[in-house]
């Protein structure tokens, strides 16, 4: 009975979905295209990155809606750039009316990797066509609404008998600037048989260069540090991480890749709940020596498990102010008051 009620869903999807439909909601809710890109300056670029909370959208109007609340608190707080998280061009699939049976299924199967695998396969192969015109089609509709760049998170993307998991950058005027396949997978998606990306783009907007690095791939340092030899200053790594040990892992990572290879780290997430719990913290990262606390965190939502965004302002002029870190940095209460009993410790053990 499942592969029927696919069907019908997938059907039910094509029938609710028109370009039209959804410039027209973007339409209704956007008066004024903002001048936020006339602003840029290379000390003053502002990147949003959103924390999307995810839950069932059950018509199209409920998603674009929900997408353009993002963008437009995004605009108006001056950002030139908004970014969205790993996974978000899944999330139009509530609309299905079957979506409940859907998701009974998952829980059903979800601690079998076979039968899990073999579900999301026929899944993907429903509601993939249908999913990613939906998601493109609004990210672009919200771009040349707003005249701002969108990173529009990303989705799985069938193209002939191969899948990929694949991101998109839009301009102003809502085309597509640049793509960017996921390289590193996990083990799930290495069962679904999505094909790993076999280059790092870095595209040239008003507001800076431009990389992304989906998932793994924006916590890894080889492709990090590609992206930053091709001269990307902003990379965007839209994440969407299941486990509170991951997304520790993630900011730790984050942290010191964006301190070694100064360079702007923007991370977009998913958070809340819906059949799993995603975690984590859309935050923006940079070089210890540059960020308020010496922390490297520019910017971070203070919720994990609710909606959120942040919008940072990044000087791309100090990533090449170069820092020292032995002569750089001081700590006069260290010195005044533990210096000397730790080098007297230290004696003592000599």
């Amino acid at each position: 009975m499942l592969p029927v009620k696919l069907k019908l869903s997938s059907f039910a999807i094509s029938l609710k979905f028109s370009p039209r439909r959804v410039e027209h909601i973007v339409a209704k809710k956007n008066s004024e295209r903002s001048q936020n890109l006339a602003a840029c300056s290379r000390d003053g670029v502002r990147v949003g990155a959103a924390q999307v909370e995810v839950r069932r959208y059950r018509t199209l109007a409920e998603y674009v809606e929900d997408m353009d609340r993002y963008v437009a608190k995004a605009v108006h707080a001056g950002a030139q750039i908004v970014a969205f998280p790993h996974g978000c061009g899944l999330l139009p699939i509530g609309i299905t009316p079957y979506f409940d049976t859907l998701l009974e299924e998952l829980q059903r199967v979800k601690d079998n990797s076979e039968e899990l695998t073999a579900l999301l396969l026929q899944l993907l192969d429903e509601f993939s066509s249908s999913l990613q015109e939906i998601f493109l089609t609004t990210f672009s509709a919200l771009a040349k609404a707003y005249g701002v760049y969108i990173m529009a998170g990303s989705t799985y993307v069938l193209e002939g008998d191969k899948l990929y998991c694949r991101s998109y950058l839009l301009d102003e005027n809502g085309l597509v600037l640049g793509t960017q396949d996921l390289l590193h997978r996990s083990p799930l998606e290495k069962a679904l048989g999505v094909v790993p990306g076999e280059e790092i783009r870095s595209d040239l907007t008003k507001a800076g260069r431009v990389a992304i690095l989906i998932g793994q791939d924006g916590r890894t340092l080889e492709p990090l540090r590609i992206a930053r030899g091709m001269g990307a200053e902003i990379i965007l790594s839209p994440s969407g991480s299941l486990t509170p040990r991951q997304e520790s892992l993630a900011d730790w990572g984050y942290k010191a890749a964006a301190d070694a290879l100064a360079v702007y780290i923007a991370a977009p997430v998913l958070s809340g709940t819906m059949g799993v719990r995603f975690c984590g913290r859309a935050a923006c990262y940079g070089p210890l020596n540059i960020t308020k606390e010496r922390d490297g965190i520019v910017n971070q939502v203070i919720c994990d498990d609710a909606g959120g965004l942040i919008v940072s302002r990044l000087n791309l002029e100090q990533l090449y102010a170069g820092f020292d870190a032995y002569t750089g940095d001081s700590n006069p209460e260290f010195i005044k008051t533990q210096l000397m009993s730790a080098y007297q410790k230290l004696t003592k053990r000599l």
